[in-house]
């Protein structure tokens, strides 16, 4: 029996969670290669983010490793990233950036 019980809570350990390691300053890249377990803001958890980038008339395309996330937390638990790159066209051009996360919270999902 003694047998069965550890090995029973052995499972139940393993299943649970483990904390998701601190949002820092850091490329987008980095932020996508983080996948689904992705990084802790306070007491949100993000991942699975995601980028789409489109540029024409002759404009350079923005790659997600040319993209710095500065991951922003003010004293009222507000959240917030700051996405900084070299976005700049001239007349005629054009850039896209596409970014998405998965914000999860004790309370919300989205």
């Amino acid at each position: 029996m003694k047998t069965l019980l550890l090995v029973t809570l052995s499972i139940a350990l393993l299943s649970i969670p483990g904390s998701a390691a601190p949002c820092i300053t850091t490329t987008l890249a980095n932020y996508i290669a983080l996948g689904s377990a992705g990084c802790a803001l306070g007491n949100l958890q993000l991942g699975d983010f995601a980028y789409k980038a489109n540029a024409d008339g002759g404009a350079a395309e923005i790659t997600a490793d040319q993209i710095t996330v500065t991951p922003l937390l003010v004293p009222t638990g507000t959240f917030g990233f700051e996405f900084t790159a070299p976005w700049s066209v001239q007349t005629g051009q054009g850039q896209l950036s596409a970014i998405t996360y998965r914000l999860l919270s004790s309370t919300t999902s989205v």
